[in-house]
């Protein structure tokens, strides 16, 4: 088909070509297939400045007024009504939360939800703390102080040119703060004075247990320990660090206390000597605060979006947009300003029309695929079992009944729909009710897709097509030898599978309700999904091969009459793809692309 279409599409040009060249000296020809042109929309949660534990879970913040909260089964967004950077966030006994940022912001959250604070200043406010939620300190750029008395922020400020980055609070009105040049200040309960260092590094963190007790850490892995008069000396530090910054400090006890720095540095103190943690979640990312309850829940959060969490034997990730498995697999919307991306860690991603924004996330488990029926219906599945279901408002764990991954989902409405998987996994949705369905399989199915709730074909591993006939599950037809990956139809009679092909076989075919025919796209061997809007805009995603040892990717749309392929200049894996119409598509894959894709 793909072959007879080009044949009449090229001799149509060239009779068209000639005839015009018989009638004018100039020879006009007409324009060639339409490609698309790709832009990165790199999504992502972004560097977490800060976290502070609360009454209910934990708060980290970010880039662009981000502020995710933990309630003890997921981190969700909470919106803070500002998209200015925050650099650090503190929480009281009583769950009011304070946080501070870029050009003097202090936002506060007494349950309520976040309002701006008049702050006085415009410089950076990079740290937070007090003793309750009507004593806080803020400090910042350039010396800048704050102190806020339950009714106004009154200005501490100190006299000098560095900058402030921490602060931390003691119950009986005592305070330190640090900051570039080794500085160190103290506040008696009147006033603020500079104490001796024993470094000239910037320190960017400070915590204490109480006014004679406090520790400080800072550039080239600086560690300083105060002597409870006026003095803070340096410790010891493990070897092999020493060009590496420390960011954040906490402590459970003076012999039990965490600190974190660049490139994953993570160091223990146990009240005799400092030591490093060499799990091996930490590798490239920067972690820049880090809080907790006991020595064996302590959280810290950094860069990539990166949230970890020890349990007093092991460090484990709890969010991530970095690293080999970082790798979002699905993508659905309802329109260009309203689409869900999923991927490792449960994450779920929204495109609101400005930009991507972090949902939810927090799960161990990878999200593979997501559909919906409206903005205010969407079902993610995943590993072990995982469904994850929004009412517009929302992400929610939902029963599924089974441990086996899930791979793929379709939705006939908002009250039946498909999801498929490992095994031979069948689910189906009815009543609000995930059920179990015989597939007569044991073979790993990856996608399913339906022309009408009883009329549905899922496909899999070994070239295996199941049919869905409203009332059992049957084998279909086998295809290919290795793997179809994704299904999408038009119709009942024009459906498209694609998948990975062996050696000389196929790894696109199309179903004109009767039979299924080979179909060539381009020579891709690995095309992982297929989607579409109409008959005449089809769109197909993949692993298009090799160039100088690395891998680029495979894109290419049916314009109804052949497959074009287009070049997204990149080098990677595209997993997804869905169109908002004929001349807008998104695409999702390794490295935690995103490219919006426009009709040229």
């Amino acid at each position: 088909m793909n072959c007879s279409s080009t044949f009449n599409r090229t001799l149509a040009a060239a009779v068209l070509a000639g005839a015009l060249a018989a009638c004018d000296d100039s020879v006009v020809y007409p324009p060639g297939p339409e490609t698309f042109s790709f832009v990165n929309e790199l999504a992502e949660i972004g560097v977490l400045h800060g976290v502070t534990v609360t009454p209910t879970g934990a708060c980290a913040v970010g880039p662009n007024g981000l502020s995710i909260e933990w309630d003890g089964t997921l981190w969700s967004a909470h919106d803070t009504g500002t998209n200015v950077e925050i650099f650090a966030v503190w929480a009281a006994s009583d769950g009011t939360v304070f946080a501070v940022g870029r050009d003097g912001l202090i936002l506060r959250d007494t349950g309520t939800g976040f309002e701006t604070m008049t702050s006085g200043t415009t410089e950076h406010l990079n740290g937070v703390f007090g003793s309750g939620s009507t004593d806080v300190w803020a400090v910042g750029n350039l010396g800048v102080i704050l102190h806020f008395n339950n009714a106004t922020w009154e200005d501490y400020s100190f006299a000098t040119t560095q900058n402030l980055r921490a602060v931390w609070a003691a119950s009986d009105g005592r305070a330190f703060a640090v900051g570039n040049g080794g500085l160190v200040l103290t506040f008696d309960g009147f006033s603020w004075s500079q104490q001796t260092t024993a470094t000239a590094e910037n320190l960017r963190a400070v915590f204490g247990f109480s006014e004679t007790e406090a520790y400080a850490v800072g550039n080239s892995a600086t560690i300083l320990e105060y002597d409870g008069v006026s003095n803070w000396t340096a410790m010891p530090r493990p070897s092999g660090i020493t060009s590496r910054a420390l960011l954040g400090l906490w402590g459970n006890a003076s012999n039990d206390m965490f600190a974190c720095g660049e490139a994953g540095v993570m160091l223990h103190f146990d009240g005799v000597t400092w030591t490093r943690f060499t799990d091996n979640i930490f590798t490239v990312q920067n972690f820049e605060s880090i809080t907790g309850t006991a020595g064996d829940d302590v959280i810290a959060v950094g860069s990539g979006g990166t949230i970890v969490r020890y349990d007093g034997n092991e460090w484990k990730k709890e969010l991530s947009d970095v690293g080999a498995t970082s790798v979002y697999r699905g993508i659905w919307g309802t329109a260009s300003n309203d689409i869900f991306m999923v991927g490792p860690f449960a994450q779920i991603l929204h495109r609101d029309g400005t930009g991507w924004r972090f949902m939810t996330g927090g799960r161990p488990q990878q999200l593979n695929d997501i559909t919906g029926t409206s903005p205010t219906h969407a079902i993610a599945v995943g590993d072990e079992g995982l469904i994850m279901s929004y009412d517009g408002v929302a992400w929610t764990p939902t029963a599924s009944g089974t441990v086996e991954g899930l791979n793929g989902v379709w939705a006939a409405s908002a009250d039946e729909a498909w999801a498929v998987g490992d095994n031979g996994t069948i689910l189906r949705l009815a009543a609000g009710t995930w059920n179990p369905q015989t597939s007569g399989t044991t073979k790993v199915l990856h996608a399913v897709w339906g022309a009408t709730p009883a009329n549905a074909y899922a496909v899999g591993n070994d070239g295996l097509v199941l049919h869905y006939d409203g009332a059992n599950w049957s084998e279909h037809a086998t295809l290919n030898a290795i793997a179809l990956r994704g299904i999408w139809g038009a119709s009942a009679s024009n459906i498209v599978a694609v998948g990975t092909g062996a050696p000389g076989q196929s790894s696109s075919f199309r179903y004109n309700g009767s039979s299924w025919q080979a179909e060539t796209i381009g020579g891709v061997s690995a095309l992982e999904s297929v989607f579409g809007v109409s008959s005449s805009a089809i769109f197909v995603v993949g692993l298009g091969g090799r160039h100088q040892n690395a891998f680029y990717d495979a894109f290419y749309n049916y314009d109804g009459e052949a497959w074009i392929r287009s070049q997204a200049s990149t080098f990677g894996s595209y997993t997804d793809v869905w169109a908002a119409s004929g001349s807008t598509v998104f695409v999702v894959g390794t490295g935690t692309i995103v490219y919006r894709g426009t009709k040229n």
